[in-house]
C-alpha cells in the first residue's frame, strides 16, 4: 500500500531535505506535492481526498498552516 503525503513548507532547502528523507526511508511513500502557501495547499488537499499524511511548517509565506486546515473539511467516519 502506498501512503500519500503532502508537504506544506515555503523554504525550498527544507522541502528538498524532507523529500530526500522520504525517498530513502524504505517505505512506499508518494509525495503528491509540495505547497508554499495557503491556496496551493488547500487545492492539493481537495484534489487528493485519500491523502494520509501532511508535513506542515507552522508559518508559511502567506500565513499559518492552521489556516489551511480551517479551509478544508474531512469526511466523518
Amino acid at each position: 500500500m502506498i501512503m500519500k503525503v503532502l508537504i506544506i513548507e515555503d523554504e525550498r532547502p527544507l522541502v528538498q531535505g524532507l523529500l530526500s528523507i522520504l525517498e530513502n526511508c524504505g517505505r512506499n511513500i508518494q509525495v503528491i506535492g509540495t505547497a508554499a502557501n495557503i491556496p496551493d495547499a488547500v487545492a492539493m488537499i481537495r484534489a487528493c481526498p485519500d491523502l494520509e499524511l501532511i508535513f506542515a511548517d507552522i508559518r508559511i509565506e502567506d500565513g499559518y498552516s492552521f489556516d489551511v486546515f480551517g479551509a478544508v473539511s474531512t469526511p466523518t467516519l
